[in-house]
């Protein structure tokens, strides 16, 4: 039997998470499916694991790498493989719903679409939660949270202000055909972080179609404390790779200028993602590294419409331009995100 979804799961040192994962992805409804694992030389006993289950059930399938080449060389080598007409990645500590594939197979089939988003309910690993309510999680809101009219099919040039950028840019909520991917020589980035969000704009940007599924359909994990999102090395610092990228992208399709207020927003508000996280033996480098980067938008500074359009994002610039190095006020104010005009 051919699969007609191929499940792509990148893992490294992932035995917490591994025998779960498989059995969530084998207790799918939809069952001509394949689940392609690529181990990135994980050295716990992930790989054992992964073979144990291969016993049970032939539809997994097991790529060994020779060296750690990070999440994207790993996602690569697995679409070059894959079987079906359709994928879609999965990280190691997230879930589906029992019929999510079959649900997202069937939408994107049934509009012709390059891909498929769906919706998604957070799962809180500290207190075993899940959370359905998405108005609440703005910071979690992806594509799916589209105007209705657009849920059975558009493209980036139908989203509104600013919607472009602000939205979850993320690649496990959505299926992808993989003759788009093939045909666009669309791939991630190798051997950096932050190589999700480079795929994601440059799908976004050149897919023909996208429709949305009107459905929950996945838990997306959070609050680990062994996330990814805890650097503590110089991973953080591969986002100036990845502004570069998506940069360069934008010019490549002509569309720097539509969208460069937007792109703006993104880096600096991004900048303070990474900036929380990154260890702070980095902090100071960073931070130098950080508003050189952002230099180049200072004449935002000289101009009262940016002001009155986002007096937050403004004050934010302002404050990360004048400033010598990351004062307790500039941490307070923006960091923590506890920001009060009034101080």
């Amino acid at each position: 039997m051919e699969p007609k979804v191929s499940i792509i799961i990148p893992v490294y040192n992932a035995k917490r998470f591994v025998k779960d994962c498989l059995t969530n992805c084998i207790m799918q409804t939809m069952q001509d499916i394949e689940i392609i694992v690529v181990d990135d030389k994980s050295t716990d006993d992930t790989v054992e694991i992964v073979k144990s289950m291969m016993q049970e059930d032939d539809r997994i399938r097991l790529i060994q790498l020779d060296e750690n080449r990070r999440q994207g060389y790993a996602r690569n080598v697995a679409v070059e493989q894959a079987k079906a007409d359709y994928v879609m990645f999965l990280d190691v500590d997230d879930a589906y719903r029992e019929d999510c594939v079959e649900e997202m197979y069937k939408k994107i089939t049934a509009d012709d679409a390059d891909m498929t988003i769906c919706k998604f309910d957070t799962l809180d690993d500290a207190t075993g939660l899940i959370n359905q309510n998405q108005a609440d999680l703005q910071l979690y809101t992806n594509f799916a949270y589209v105007d209705e009219k657009l849920y059975d099919g558009f493209i980036y040039r139908d989203l509104g202000e600013g919607e472009v950028f602000n939205k979850a840019n993320v690649i496990w909520d959505k299926i992808y055909k993989k003759s788009f991917l093939l045909d666009n020589n669309i791939k991630f980035p190798a051997g950096m972080f932050c190589e999700d969000d480079v795929f994601s704009f440059t799908t976004l940007f050149k897919a023909k179609k996208i429709s949305v599924l009107d459905k929950s359909l996945i838990y997306y994990r959070i609050n680990r404390v062994d996330s990814s999102s805890n650097l503590q090395d110089r991973t953080g610092f591969d986002c100036f790779r990845m502004y570069e990228l998506v940069r360069n992208l934008l010019w490549d399709l002509n569309i720097y200028y539509r969208y460069q207020y937007d792109f703006m927003m993104f880096q600096l508000y991004s900048f303070m993602f990474f900036y929380k996280y990154v260890n702070p033996k980095y902090k100071k480098e960073f931070f130098y590294r950080m508003k050189k980067e952002l230099m180049a938008y200072k004449g935002v500074l000289d101009c009262k419409s940016y002001k009155e359009r986002d007096a937050y994002f403004y004050d934010m610039l302002e404050c990360i331009l004048k400033n010598n190095y990351y004062l307790y006020e500039f941490k307070k104010k923006f960091v923590n995100k506890r920001y009060n005009k009034n101080t």
